[in-house]
């Protein structure tokens, strides 16, 4: 299991404060996103299976979230009510600064549990950013492996033996880059009939070949970007 070192001491309150409750719906949704994947390639001819290693995908889960927090640390400050567009987010930041006993952001110390709870629960990180961090770790720790299947556990009844090598397929050599991509539009909430074939491919190389800082990931990862041609 790759280590990720010491992560201090705030960031981890920070963690166990305003986001380890929302650890399992993350999982979740990366493991709806495995299991249509999965789903496709037991219905091929193949000859092969997918598994997806449950420790590499909580410390991707985890990892994002970390990275939210320092983004949000470096980036955020909280912001009064007025800023949000919908009701209900200027209705929770009004109801906190009342409990807070202040009618503005402006008079919480900075360093106060307060003005982090208000950026950590109230400010968000648009779905580019969300779709970046999460690529990121996904390629990281490349988390789904790919078994072929012996001929006694396809059910022909042959003895045991090595499995045949598996046929040649852009999709299993890739699977991981493609499980990121899905999560990617997941992110984004892109249909993915939406994203060019040549586009797709382009990530997809991208993703396996060439080595992205996070801020390369903000741009390319955006609806724009995705869903555009690229022809003029």
């Amino acid at each position: 299991m790759i280590s990720l070192g010491k992560v201090s001491g705030r960031t981890l309150a920070i963690y166990d404060r305003f986001y380890s409750d929302r650890e399992a719906d993350r999982f979740a949704n990366f493991m709806e996103v495995f299991d249509g994947l999965a789903s496709i390639v037991a219905e091929s001819d193949l000859g092969v299976s997918l598994e997806m290693d449950y420790l590499c995908l909580g410390e991707i889960v985890r990892s994002y979230f970390f990275d939210t927090i320092r983004y949000k640390e470096y980036h955020f400050d909280p912001k009064d009510p007025d800023h949000y567009d919908s009701a209900e987010d200027q209705e929770k930041v009004r109801a906190l600064l009342r409990k807070f006993d202040v009618s503005s952001v402006s008079e919480l110390d900075e360093l106060s549990p307060h003005w982090a709870r208000l950026v950590h629960e109230c400010v968000r990180i648009n779905k580019s950013k969300v779709a970046a961090f999460t690529v990121k770790w996904i390629l990281r720790y490349k988390p789904i492996s790919v078994f072929a299947q012996s001929a006694s556990a396809l059910g022909d009844g042959a003895s045991q033996s090595l499995p045949d090598i598996p046929v040649q397929s852009p999709l299993l050599s890739n699977i991981n880059e493609e499980f990121a991509y899905l999560c990617a539009l997941t992110a984004l909430e892109i249909d993915a009939r939406r994203v060019p074939k040549k586009k797709q491919d382009e990530l997809i190389y991208c993703f396996r070949f060439r080595h992205f800082d996070e801020a390369s990931y903000f741009m390319i990862l955006t609806e724009d970007y995705l869903c555009s041609s690229g022809e003029k």
